[in-house]
């Protein structure tokens, strides 16, 4: 996947040859019920199954879908802004305390072991690495910029999208 992003940003690159301001967004997870991963992750909780993967300590970058529209609509009106842009929370979350936080919101306490590495890399394949080498991105430019993220942390976040809904 990475290769492929790599190649996709450029040939983006050509656009700045034109003269138009290019931004290019890498999005973290986006977290939302209407798509994506926090579904899934729901439905894992709620079967008592939202236990760590590997060793619960990589790294996730997510952010809400209310703030990925805001932080697109904050790029497209400020000009001073360029790329590449990392859109993900301020505040990434530890894999062992999202997938905690989750059991918490549902009321359902984890009834297996951990996620072994070798399992998901069987289940998932090259995927598996989405999911166990994670990484710490903070957004940098938008903070530096003033953008203001609607919800920063991953518990307002998913009270929002979990206690709302």
């Amino acid at each position: 996947m990475a290769s492929v992003a790599a190649q996709w940003e450029y040939e983006a690159q050509h656009a700045r040859e034109c003269g138009v301001r290019l931004v290019i967004c890498r999005l973290g997870h986006v977290l939302g019920l209407g798509g994506g991963v926090l579904p899934k992750l729901i439905s894992l909780a709620k079967l008592h199954l939202a236990g760590r993967w590997g060793s619960g300590q990589q790294w996730i970058s997510w952010v809400h879908e209310a703030d990925v529209a805001g932080a697109f609509l904050f790029l497209l009106h400020n000009e001073r802004v360029s790329s590449p842009v990392n859109i993900t929370a301020p505040e990434p979350v530890q894999n062992h305390v999202l997938m905690e936080f989750l059991s918490q919101l549902t009321g359902k306490i984890v009834l297996i072991p951990p996620a072994l590495e070798f399992l998901l890399q069987i289940i998932t394949g090259e995927f598996a690495t989405v999911f166990l080498n994670g990484q710490r991105v903070i957004p940098t430019k938008l903070l530096a910029n003033g953008y203001s993220f609607k919800y920063p942390t991953i518990e307002n976040a998913l009270h929002n999208l979990l206690l709302q809904s």
